[in-house]
């Protein structure tokens, strides 16, 4: 049986993933500088994609370490790769909130209304249950 201490913090863990999502980023050299993200995804324009450990911006290039492979990577900024990182994402965020509360008002009620029955009896007119 898991214990409810457990379940709140894996919620609260899934909760936090589901608030961030890969976007890509304007100015990676700005993002990069500022959050300083532990990864990033590059797109080449043929289509590959590279997922880059520890970026850091390194003159006019995003540098880091292919994550395949374990090797240096350096690309110049001013070339058509488009750089992806993850971010918050305010939608994501609105529905997550709104489905806990969906969630938690639906069990509130239930709670309140599963009682209103004779002793044992979770639905009245059901299985023997008296009708109210």
């Amino acid at each position: 049986m898991v214990k409810p201490a457990k379940s709140v913090a894996i919620l609260t863990f899934a909760g936090l993933a589901a608030c961030a999502s890969v976007q890509p980023i304007q100015s990676p050299s700005a993002f990069i500088g500022q959050h300083h993200p532990e990864r990033v995804w590059v797109a080449a324009t043929n289509g590959e994609v590279f997922q880059i450990l520890s970026p850091a911006i390194r003159g006019d290039s995003l540098t880091g370490t292919l994550a395949a492979t374990s090797e240096s990577f350096a690309v110049p900024l001013d070339s058509e790769h488009q750089v992806f990182a993850r971010r918050a994402s305010m939608g994501k965020t609105v529905q997550l909130v709104g489905a806990i509360g969906l969630v938690g008002g639906l069990a509130v009620w239930g709670l309140i209304e599963g009682g209103n029955g004779a002793k044992g009896c979770a639905t009245p007119g059901m299985r023997g249950c008296p009708p109210s």
